[in-house]
């Protein structure tokens, strides 16, 4: 018995309500999978950061933990 053969068997012991519920999260699977394939495309695309692209081009000034003299009179 195939796979479909038993999704029909099956759905003789189900009410009309319950089919419904059948057909529609049958409709989600393909809707989904459509959308799984076109994000999987999507991330190919994608151009991912590499590390160490920015190396050197951010300086630090000499005194960056030094308290500013603005805000030493509420230290």
């Amino acid at each position: 018995m195939t796979l479909q053969q038993q999704v029909i068997k099956e759905a003789g012991f189900l009410s009309e309500e319950e089919l419904l519920q059948v057909i529609q999260f049958m409709n989600f699977l393909r809707y989904n999978k459509s959308q799984r394939v076109s994000v999987m495309v999507e991330q190919k695309k994608k151009k991912y950061r590499e590390r160490g692209c920015l190396s050197g081009q951010v300086k630090i000034s000499d005194d960056f933990n030094e308290t500013p003299e603005c805000f030493k009179e509420y230290i």
